[in-house]
């Protein structure tokens, strides 16, 4: 037994020994490839060699058997996948084969080697819309890999292959599983093992190893929330077979040998190698030391990769494959497979020999790709031709791309082509309505073309590519190339084998935009799109441009992207990215519209190829198949839902993204039809065309020229003609045409100029250079028009801009001096002459004064130029100096007619003219010098419009016959007809330039000189309007010294020159309009001429309430920016703006968002870049002014920085007008220097910095004053009160004044504005006494002036001195770049006296800042004191508001005690010792308006003490009335020192006095307080109604019983009277002696709405037996909706003292703020004799008569005519008043014993029944009215407003007035009221001296704005006629018109003649 353990020791012991334990890794570690041998037994590495370096984060894969490793240096994201082939033990590379990636979405997740075939497989990833997997294999030897799974996989990661077996295995990290296939690809097993863990439960699967010797698997599986990982192992052919070998653990990537198994982590745990035995892990792991850094490593042994048992069937001849062979499990034991895109044949062995048939071209922005449509894998393939460089990744913009099946050759546009590393190109475009992909090289516009394989590439087309190329498409039978420019409308053609030279352009014609290009080569057509703004039509035209045929029409809304012909099918098509859809039509004639495909992903480009359509999304990446079915679908009828045949299919949907054009082609065996191709006019020699030949239809086809010849006869050969005629037609406005000037052929051809939008005006040839000038005017944005000059080759290529304004309009004739190149203009508009330079890009007016040119031409050789000048006497031939004045101007030929064109001959020095005389034309000629003049030719059927002189020949278009005809040496003929519209005319040639040209030296050769020839040798350099030339620097500056003058969208500058000592010159410059748009209107206009940019700063007055301002440059053309202000002000409505120069900052005043009804001042500093910084406010309009005493408003400012002074004009509504205040710059100490005269419209100030005064304008006129000095005033213009001026001070001797008449209605009419020139020096002038000037601009430039702004002016802060404004700031002097330097972080002045300071400048704080204690330049913000504290001037301080002045100076600064606070109680103190021996102060508080004190215990008691209250708002305890504010007292004792009076110490006022201290200061209970206390009366009262207690409760209790028992017995006694008394009057009356008429309705009637607000009422009889019918009236007793008038309302304020009135005003039953009320009761009305206020009336009310309220269902009915008595407060009202409030009433104590003995009188008779009405109407004298200011009481114009009553009194009684009496007094009365409300009356008087006649009623109406009526009922005598009405109009400014009181119907009485004796009876016993 012994010896058989020893036996089996020996045994165990042998196998240990003869264990491998030194297993050799190859590992990667940071950026290198190691060699490394590691023992598991002492787990170290025993050896380590470094293999390769310098790769980052590689996938490895190894073949033991071949020594080899392989390794790709940058898994994704490369243009190219780069395999590096190294051999392991050598560390030397064998070689290096790329993979073309072809999209930036495709990286390599993993490598394996088939060690067996030596093969490379690749997993790929591809992200995008569906990360999807694919599975290439590739030989070693760099040829094409082979695509083996893509279609059915979502990833692929940890890829191994078994070539032992024929399997490949990989993760699906989608799925977190294990799938498995054939090495080939196929049999895609997804499940080959049991998974018994769901996926969801599985958050990561990697580390997939194979075991081969043990056939098993292993792999590293994480569970979704768990961090640590498991390792399981699975048996390769037993799908249950999956178990843990070990779980929580750190690993991710694993390999496995022999019984172990290696893994490594990649979280930063810095484990290293771990490993453990198989069988038993969990208890045998351990770490491998020295290898924390490996996290990639692959076990390289021989037993991982084993031999193969069994033969390897590809190791014969390839296993018979042409190309790739692979093992698989099963017989025939190998598969073959084929290139990406190549098809395996049928015999399943050899792969297609051409390679790929059929593709795909896209194009894209990173380049040309392909896709083989011969499978279906699909994979995206690069052209990679020579320009596509691989190492450095050249970058193009790819928009289109063909393909020539003829040839063989691939052509393409490429916009772009800059150069990036490690980049990709990520944007694709495609057209497949050409079948091509282009792409543009847009830095050299140029058309490339290769191979398919990149070999041949060459640059085809070179020369004038425009960037907007579109589309492509090849006719191979003609060798064409057709493309269009969809910008410039035009389609052009070129010859395919002479690129360069055979060029032309065959559509151009009312094409705005194209978009699509196909050819129909079987047809020999040519479709295109058109796009309008409201529809896209598909027009169809011959190759040759002829025949244009619209197909089909379709809303533009659809937006066609592509179009596509099927000629086969004779179809159609074409994409809708909006429908979403394809649709297809007839080829023929466009009927049949059918929809093919829908619901497609923004389709974009279709290409067809056989039977399928293919469609791109321009958003997405898909690419979508669309199978077509039979052709017998595709010739029915219309439909608009596709076929159910029609299948549609996605064939990618990841590959390229941004696709813009596709082309799907036959690449080798393109089934052309070789009969028609025969049958092809220009297959065979070109069709013996010698330029290009295209063919039309019915196999017929046409010569075209190339670009600059014309067809010869025969219609073969082109030659360049030596001239031609260049034409422009009214009808052709996007072009100009050419013609010969021979008879035939004629050769009109299009020009094909590009950029022509509109008919041009005029046309001039350059020979010299061979250029065509053209001039046109354009609609830009808000409807402004401009002019443009643009210029092109004769041959129609090169088409720029030379100078573009929107000043240049109307040109009436141009022409080039071809010596120099200047271009010379008529401005129809400016009414100039004006030079143009192509090279500076500028114009310059040389002539201006008193002409109107029309028609110019140049003589080079003379020097000279020649105008037709029109003006009102007629027309005259006028000449003129090439550089131009208007001195050298003078009259040539006079009385020329009306003339229309002018030619001229150099030769023979000959003018040419053309004129109209209403019957005809006439032909005209003479010298140069007006000599020798000659008419031509006079005939009626001449009208010549445009002349030129060509090779002693006249040409001329003749509008009356339509031709161009000619006048050669005295013989007239027709060279063209049906010429029609000719609007210009001009000779195009070529000559050698045989003069010297003087601008040809190099110093005249700049951007900014305008050359101008003086002599043959000689030349100046002139530069644009108001520039003046600088020779040293060679520059043009802008002007110093100018006026600029706004309005309505333009900026008019004026330069001004000084031609003497005393004046001045504004026109020797011509005014120039400043190039800028998006102006507005602007006002408060100011200027900054230290800027570099010369910026203007105005505020658009269109702009609104938006905070914002624009500026604009006066140098630099463009629109004006828009900078807002509100985001760090707040600012909402802008008033007025000043740019201070020299402090370099903006001054601005607004209102704000919030606070409406005041206004801000604030500041921004200019920075040295033009940029704005806020900097703070140095006038708020929320804190109250020392200087005005309220809260500033301020409008309009003014800024004088070296004098340090703000002016402001403040517009505070507590005014009656407006003052100008004079405040530092800083918004310090500020004070009123203007009160008087000033107007809230029409102020305006204005800086005169040479005289350093303020000019103002004022009601009275125009005055100014010294800043400081405030006696130096003086008026210098007196104007009426309404006239708008504006000043323009211009030096200190004179001022510009623009006045506007106020009379021109609207900005845009033609104004009367003028300008006048004002002396300082003298007197007082008149407007009309000034002096005009002459020099403003006409009427229809300068419209209504907004604003006016003189700069530049003498002794100014922005004078530029001497050195010239060179655009930086060296133009200005040190002192004035003081502010721009300086380290100021706030504000910065300059001040005169510069030596007071150690700088050149000084720094201030705005209003709400404060200095540094450290710093003199640095501003802090000011401590911000709450609003019951007083801020101290110094910004540091704050001390409580009862402690100012109390005649302690308690800040710092003593502001606390200024005269600016305290006025005349500024040295005031109560100090008051009390019997302690402390010291308080008791004095007097000093409220806000500094004129009066109250004592000190009434500041915030909880009542206005104060007139202005502001002894109320300032209270630290939020409750003054109940509290008590300890911290206003202080002691001045020691012992109180410490006391801090800022802290909030408030306590009950019923603690005050209670012999407990309360106060911490203790001031609650001393005796002097106290006593103080204990006489106000308000103080005992509320002690006594203290809640806390229950004697409050007490004593309300016994109020409220008290009332009760008062009220109810009171209330009770009332309702039995009233009842009574109502009893009694029906008893009296009875209940039928008054009746309503039937007509009339009451006012609750349900039935209709009351017509009218009064009833007629039948008066009892009196005693002689008359009755009277009274006219009664119903008031509503509340305000109605249905037009009645209501008697004067109470408020519902009884309660509210006396003083707080409310506002109430009844017009038309609305209320308005127009009059006070004050109500004393409960009631709606005043009770029955008592008084109430009504509009300062007191009247007293009284009830009708029982009997009379009967009449009405609701309301109070009264006599029409009887007054209604509103009365005052009665005494005992008065005696509740306040007691303050009855000192103030004290003068109307008066009035109020009047009132009270008036109300005895009239309480002590009741009102008059009915039955005495007629006689109180007749006999009744005016009631008195009371008012409440005895001051006014003998002025009649006091009546009320509201309740106006006029008494007139028609009596025949001698003691009474007529009626004319009573008509004067209601003159008068509307006389005296007229400037408060206008009325209407309507009088009617009668003939009261007729004794005989019978009594009438007349009446009298008074209308108010506000609606009331007032009816007076007079007794008259009645006549024996109708009495006269007359109506009296009176115009109310409330309402829009006149309003008529309609007269009221007047009832006779008849028989009813009381004496005067009655009347006076009933008058003294009333």
């Amino acid at each position: 037994m012994g010896n058989l353990f020893l036996w089996i020791s020996l045994v165990l012991i042998f196998c240990c020994a003869t264990h491998e334990t030194n297993i050799p890794l190859l590992v990667h570690r940071y950026t290198s490839l190691s060699l490394i041998h590691i023992d598991t037994t002492h787990k170290n590495v025993t050896s380590s060699k470094t293999i390769v370096t310098g790769i980052d984060e590689p996938s490895i894969a190894i073949n033991v058997h071949q020594n080899l490793g392989v390794y790709i240096d940058t898994i994704s994201k490369a243009s190219e996948d780069y395999f590096q082939i190294f051999s392991i033990t050598n560390s030397s590379h064998f070689r290096r084969f790329s993979r073309y990636v072809g999209v930036a979405e495709d990286s390599i997740t993993s490598l394996a080697f088939d060690w067996i075939t030596n093969k490379l497989y690749l997993a790929i990833e591809t992200t995008g819309i569906r990360n999807l997997g694919r599975i290439e294999a590739c030989p070693l030897d760099g040829t094409a890999c082979a695509v083996l799974l893509q279609n059915e996989l979502d990833t692929v990661h940890s890829l191994v292959v078994d070539p032992i077996n024929g399997y490949m295995y990989w993760l699906n990290k989608i799925q977190k599983r294990i799938e498995r296939a054939w090495l080939n690809g196929k049999h895609l097993d997804r499940h080959p093992f049991h998974e018994e863990i769901p996926s969801e439960n599985i958050s990561v699967t990697t580390g997939l190893t194979l075991d081969i010797p043990s056939r098993k698997l292993y792999f590293i599986r994480t569970r979704t929330h768990h961090t640590l990982s498991e390792i399981v192992s699975c048996e390769l052919y037993n799908r249950t077979s999956c178990k843990v070998v070990i779980d929580n653990i750190r690993a991710y990537h694993m390999n496995v040998y022999e019984d172990y198994l290696f893994w490594t982590s990649i979280d930063g745990s810095h484990d290293g190698v771990r490993f453990c035995q198989k069988e038993n892990c969990k208890k045998s792991v351990g770490s491998i030391a020295n290898t924390s850094t490996v996290d990639v490593f692959r076990v390289f042994h021989m037993d991982v990769q084993p031999e193969r048992t069994h033969p390897n069937p590809c190791a014969i001849n390839n296993g018979d494959c042409s190309h790739l062979c692979l093992i698989t499990p099963g017989v025939p034991w190998r598969s073959c497979a084929c290139p990406v895109g190549v098809k395996l044949l049928h015999d399943d062995l050899t792969c297609e020999p051409n390679g790929v048939e059929k593709a795909l071209l896209v194009a894209a922005a990173s380049g040309l790709f392909y896709i083989s449509l011969d499978t279906d894998d699909y994979i995206p393939q690069p052209i990679t031709y020579p320009g596509y460089d691989r190492e450095t990744n050249v970058i193009q913009r790819i928009v289109d791309v063909e393909y020539d099946p003829v040839e063989l050759m691939v052509y393409w546009m490429d916009q772009e082509m800059h150069r990036i590393r490690r980049s990709r190109i990520v944007d694709v475009e495609y057209d497949p309505v050409e079948l091509m992909v282009y792409w543009m090289d847009q830095e050299m516009h140029r058309i490339r073309r290769s191979r398919l394989n990149g070999s041949d590439f060459e640059d085809f087309i070179t020369d004038d590519m425009n960037k907007t190329i579109e589309s492509l498409s090849i006719d191979p039978f003609s060798q064409n190339l057709f493309w269009i420019d969809s910008t410039h409308g035009r389609i052009e053609v070129v010859r395919l084998d002479k690129p360069n030279s055979y060029r032309k352009t065959i559509l151009s014609s009312n094409m705005k935009q194209l978009k699509g290009l196909t050819i129909d080569p079987i047809n020999s057509n040519l479709y295109y799109a058109i796009i309008d703004e409201e529809e896209t039509v598909i027009e169809r035209a011959n190759m040759d441009g002829s025949n244009r045929t619209q197909l089909v029409s379709i809303p533009s809304r659809h937006l066609l992207t592509d179009i596509v012909v099927d000629s086969e099918n004779d179809m159609l098509y074409w994409s809708e990215a909006q429908e979403s859809k394809v649709i297809g039509v007839n080829l023929t004639n466009g009927s049949g519209m059918r929809v093919i495909a829908q619901d497609l992903i923004n389709p974009h480009s279709i290409s067809k190829l056989g039977s399928t359509i293919f469609c791109n999304s321009f958003q997405g990446r898909s690419i979508t198949a669309i199978r077509l079915p039979s052709t017998t679908f595709l010739n029915n009828k219309s439909s608009s839902t596709p076929s159910p045949h029609v299948s549609t299919r996605e064939i990618s949907d990841s590959v390229i993204y941004g696709q813009t054009a596709l082309k799907a082609v036959y690449l080798h065996s393109n089934p052309i039809n070789r009969e028609l191709a025969e049958k092809n006019p220009c297959i065979d020699k070109n069709g013996g065309c010698e330029h290009i030949c295209v063919p039309i239809p019915n196999n017929r086809r046409n010569c075209l020229c190339a670009v600059g010849f014309e067809l010869q006869p025969g219609g073969t050969r082109c030659v360049r003609p030596a001239s031609f005629l260049i034409y422009s037609q009214l009808s052709v406005t996007d072009d100009l045409l050419r013609i010969s000037t021979r008879k035939f052929p004629k050769n009109i051809q299009r020009m094909n100029i590009a950029n022509i939008t509109t008919t041009p005006q005029a046309v001039a040839v350059d020979p010299a250079r061979g250029l065509v000038y053209w001039v046109t005017e354009h609609i830009g944005r808000h409807d402004r028009t401009y002019g443009v000059i643009r210029r092109a080759f004769l041959n129609g290529t090169g088409s720029e801009v030379v100078v573009e304004s929107k000043t240049m309009r109307n040109v009436m004739g141009m022409s080039v001096e071809w010596i120099s190149g200047n271009v010379y203009i008529c401005n129809g508009y400016l009414k100039r002459i004006e030079i143009c330079s192509p090279i500076s890009v500028s114009c310059k007016a040389i002539l201006w004064k008193k002409i109107n040119p029309r028609h110019i031409v140049v003589h080079p050789g003379l020097k000279k130029i020649f105008f037709a000048d029109f003006h009102k006497n007629g027309v005259n031939i006028m000449t003129s100096s090439l550089n131009g004045s208007n001195e050298s101007v003078e009259v040539l030929i006079r009385d020329v007619g009306e003339v229309t064109s002018m030619a001229i001959d150099t030769k023979t020095n000959k003018i040419y003219w053309a004129a109209f005389n209403g019957q005809g034309g006439t032909l005209s000629v003479a010298n140069v010098d007006g000599l020798n003049r000659e008419q031509l030719m006079s005939e009626q059927h001449i009208v010549p419009t445009s002349l030129t002189f060509l090779d002693g020949k006249l040409y001329f278009a003749n509008k009356a016959t339509n031709a161009i005809e000619t006048y050669d040496d005295g013989k007239y003929g027709v060279l063209h007809e049906n010429i029609h519209k000719v609007t210009s005319l001009s000779a195009a040639y070529v000559s050698e330039l045989e003069e010297f040209n003087p601008c040809g030296f190099s110093n005249m050769n700049n951007n900014q000189c305008i050359c101008l020839p003086s002599s043959s040798l000689n030349a100046e350099c002139g530069c644009q309007d108001q520039y003046e030339y600088d020779s040293n620097e060679r520059i043009c500056l802008p002007p110093k010294r100018f006026m600029i003058v706004a309005s309505k969208d333009r900026f008019i500058r004026y330069k001004i020159r000084q031609t003497s000592f005393m004046e001045h010159s504004f026109d020797e410059d011509p005014y120039s309009i400043l190039l800028i748009t998006n102006i507005g209107l602007p006002t408060a206009l100011t200027f900054d001429s230290i800027s570099t940019k010369r910026y203007i700063y105005w505020i658009d007055a269109q702009d609104g309430p938006t905070g914002n301002i624009k500026r604009a440059s006066d140098i630099v053309k463009g629109n004006a920016k828009t900078i807002s202000l509100g985001l760090e002000s707040n600012c909402s409505q802008l008033f007025d703006m000043v740019v201070d120069e020299l402090g370099r900052q903006l001054f601005v005043s607004c209102a704000h968002k919030d606070l409406d009804y005041v206004a801000f001042i604030h500041v921004w500093k200019i920075r040295e870049d033009d940029n704005l910084r806020y900097l703070g406010r140095v006038v708020s309009g929320d804190k109250k002014s020392r200087a005005t005493d309220s809260y500033p408003s301020p409008r309009q400012i003014a800024v004088f920085n070296r004098l340090d002074a703000l002016f402001y004009v403040d517009h505070s509504r507590v005014r009656d007008s407006p003052v100008i205040v004079r405040c530092k710059l800083s918004g310090r100490d500020c004070e009123i220097v203007v009160s008087q005269g000033l107007s809230f419209t029409g102020i305006r100030l204005y800086v005169d910095l040479t005289t350093s005064r303020l000019i103002y304008t004022a009601t009275t006129g125009v005055w100014s004053r010294d800043v400081y000095v405030d006696h130096d005033v003086k008026r210098h213009l007196v104007i009426s009160p309404n006239r708008n001026i504006n000043i323009a001070p211009v030096d200190e001797r004179m001022m510009l004044v623009v006045a506007s008449n106020d009379s021109t209605l609207g900005l845009n009419s033609r104004h009367e504005d003028k300008i006048y020139e004002l002396q300082y020096n003298a007197s007082s002038q008149v407007l009309r006494q000034l002096k005009s000037v002459s020099w403003i601009a006409p009427a229809e430039i300068m419209r209504r002036i907004s604003s006016v702004l003189v700069v530049g002016t003498y002794g100014s802060d922005s004078t530029l001195h001497n050195k010239p404004h060179i655009g930086s700031h060296g133009s200005h002097s040190p002192i004035e770049l003081a502010c721009i330097r300086s380290d100021c972080s706030h504000l910065c002045r300059i001040p005169y006296d510069t030596a007071v300071v150690r700088k050149n400048y000084e720094c201030l704080c705005p209003n709400d800042y404060r200095k540094e204690d450290d710093s003199d330049n640095q501003c802090v913000r000011n401590i911000q004191c709450p609003r019951w504290q007083f801020s101290c001037d110094n910004g540091k301080e704050c001390i409580h508001m009862a402690y100012k002045c109390d005649g302690v100076k308690d800040c710092s600064d003593n502001s606390d005690e200024s005269y600016a606070i305290c006025g005349a109680h500024a040295t005031l103190s109560g100090i008051v010792h009390i019997s302690d021996g402390s010291r308080w102060s008791f004095q007097n508080w000093t409220c806000d308006d500094r004129t009066t004190t109250i004592p000190k215990h009434l500041y915030c008691n909880g009542h206005w003490d104060c007139e202005d209250g502001s002894d109320e708002q300032y209270c630290q305890c939020m409750n003054p009335a109940n509290y008590f504010d300890c911290t206003v007292w202080k002691k001045s004792d020691d012992q109180y020192r410490d006391y801090n009076n800022e802290e909030e110490d408030c306590i009950s006022r019923v603690n005050l006095c209670d012999g407990m201290l309360q106060c911490r200061n203790k001031v609650d209970e001393e005796e002097k307080l106290c006593t103080l206390l204990a006489m106000t009366p308000h103080s005992s009262l509320i002690s006594m109604f203290d809640f806390r207690t229950w004697t409050g409760y007490a004593i309300v209790s016994v109020f409220i019983v008290l009332a009760l028992v008062i009220i109810i017995p009171i209330c009770c006694c009332c309702y039995m009277y009233r009842r009574g008394s109502n009893d009694r009057k029906r008893s009296r009356y009875g209940a039928n002696t008054s009746t309503l008429p039937s007509t009339h309705h009451t006012m609750l009637s349900a039935s209709s709405q009351p017509t009218h607000a009064e009833a007629r009422v039948l008066l009892p009889t009196n005693g002689n037996g008359a009755q009277v019918e009274l006219s009664m009236r119903t008031y509503p007793p509340i305000e109605t909706s249905d037009g009645y008038h209501t008697l004067p309302m109470r408020s519902h304020f009884a309660s509210q003292p006396y003083h707080h009135h409310h506002q109430v005003v009844f017009h038309d039953g609305m209320r308005t703020n127009r009059s006070y009320v004050t109500a004393l009761d409960s009631g709606m009305f005043a009770p029955p004799g008592s008084f109430y206020e009504y509009n300062d009336v007191y009247r007293r009310f009284h009830a009708p008569p029982p009997s009379a309220a009967s009449l009405s269902t609701y309301g109070i009915v009264k006599p029409a005519g009887m007054k209604m008595m509103l009365t005052p407060r009665s005494s005992q009202e008065r005696r509740t008043m306040p007691r303050r409030i009855r000192r103030n009433d004290s003068q109307h104590s008066r009035q109020i014993q009047e009132i009270e003995q008036r109300e005895y009188l009239i309480d002590f008779f009741p009102p008059p029944s009915y039955s005495e009405v007629g006689s109180a109407i007749k006999c009744s004298t005016p009631l008195s009215i009371y008012r409440k200011s005895t001051r006014r009481k003998n002025n009649t114009s006091d009546i009320p407003e509201t309740s106006r009553q006029i008494r007139i009194d028609s009596s025949t009684d001698s003691e009474t007035s007529n009626s004319s009496d009573a008509t004067r007094e209601l003159q008068k009365h509307l006389a005296l009221s007229k400037t408060r409300r206008k009325e209407k009356v309507l009088v009617a008087p009668t003939n009261s001296r007729n004794p005989s006649s019978e009594e009438s009623i007349s009446k009298v109406g008074v209308g108010t704005s506000d609606g009331q009526n007032v009816t007076l009922s007079t007794s008259l005598p009645e006549t024996t006629s109708p009495p006269k009405i007359e109506q009296t109009f009176v115009e109310t400014p409330s309402t829009s018109g006149l309003t008529k009181i309609t007269e009221e119907t007047s009832t006779f009485m008849k028989n009813l003649t009381p004496s005067s004796s009655k009347c006076t009876n009933a008058t003294s016993k009333k």
